[in-house]
Formats: structure tokens, sequence, C-alpha cells
């Protein structure tokens, strides 16, 4: 672990000692923020304050965002869905033992990213609410269905 050097006595006209952040230390607070540690966390953890600790950052180049943060500026949206849905995603997340919340995100990003919008809910009618195929080069065409 990084240690912080500290000037030797300060002259008088410096009331403050300066701190100096080695190169082990600046390590430390990005592996600290990957971690998602609170920047307030960080800075007692390195023995300084969080103002230090924002400037040292800024300086050179580290976000103190934590990967929480990002995510809450996504767009948040209450969806209603009927009750036996809701029941069957509950039991899906208990016996996959995650988080209700996380499993429905799950779900719906691979719909997203997978293109799985027709596999799922079947072809669509009308033009307008088709899927843009050139936005999503990944998706292969429709199987065609048989008439039985």
């Amino acid at each position: 672990m990084g240690r912080i050097h500290t000037n030797p006595a300060p002259t008088p006209a410096r009331k403050r000692q300066q701190k100096k952040f080695d190169q082990s230390v600046l390590n430390e607070i990005r592996q600290l923020v990957s971690e998602g540690v609170s920047a307030r966390e960080i800075a007692m953890k390195i023995g300084t304050t969080i103002g230090s600790l924002r400037v040292i950052c800024s300086r050179h180049g580290i976000t103190l965002r934590r990967q929480r943060d990002l995510e809450s500026r996504a767009p948040n949206e209450v969806l209603r869905i009927p009750t036996e849905t809701f029941v069957a995603f509950q039991a899906a997340a208990k016996l996959r033992k995650r988080p209700l919340k996380d499993l429905v995100s799950a779900v719906l990003d691979t719909v997203a990213k997978e293109n799985l919008f027709e596999a799922v809910l079947g072809k669509t009618r009308s033009k307008s609410a088709r899927v843009d195929r050139a936005a999503s080069p990944k998706m292969p065409p429709a199987p065609r269905r048989r008439r039985e």
C-alpha cells in the first residue's frame, strides 16, 4: 500500500503541511474507486480530506464517480405488469438467488441487446412498430412459421 509523504517542517509562511501523493497512492485510489468505495471512505483510508482528494483526483484525471452514481442517472420508469408475471419473475429471482430488480433488468437488457423482440412478442403487423433491422445488424431474418 502506498504512503503519503509530507514535506519536512513547514515554513512559517505555510501553516499547513503539503502532502505529496506518490504513484502507489494514486493507483490505490483508482482501485478503490473501481471497487465502488465512496470518496469519503477513500479520503479516510489514505489519510487526507475529501477536498484534497477531489483536487488530487482532478489533477490526475481520476473520476470519483462510482458506478452506482452513473446508474442513478439512467432513466427510471415504473412498469406495471400483471400479478402473475410479477410472481413468475419473483420465483425465477429466488431460484437464481438474485435480487428481483437485477433479474428483470438482465432479461430486458438481453432482449434489447440481442434484438429478441420478435422472438418474444411475435411479428409486428405495423411497419412503424417494427424494430429497425439496420440499427441492429446482429439480428438474423425472422424464421418463417409453418401453417398447420
